[in-house]
């Protein structure tokens, strides 16, 4: 499955858009949780299934399963920023 992986280079369709969304979101004081990490490694690219769970259900949308496995990560990043209460 390593050919059908894209490059992380291509992740990002308009990293412009992405950079003002992000300052938005930080002026309005909102929690900003970069994703990247757990969708595309540094090592170039960004992985069609993780263990035996798909990461994309297509070409631009996370899988339910992989949602879900990333959960508790997303929930830790989010107790990190003091976002959570739990």
């Amino acid at each position: 499955m390593r050919g059908c992986e894209p490059d992380q280079r291509d992740a990002v369709k308009d990293p412009t858009r992405r950079e003002a969304g992000r300052q938005g979101a930080r002026r309005a004081g909102a929690a900003v949780v970069d994703p990247r990490p757990w969708l595309c490694p540094r090592s170039g690219g960004c992985p069609v299934a993780v263990g035996d769970t798909f990461v994309y259900r297509d070409e631009s949308h996370l899988a339910e399963s992989y949602v879900e496995a990333l959960a508790p990560v997303l929930r830790q990043e989010l107790r990190k920023q003091g976002v959570t209460g739990d």
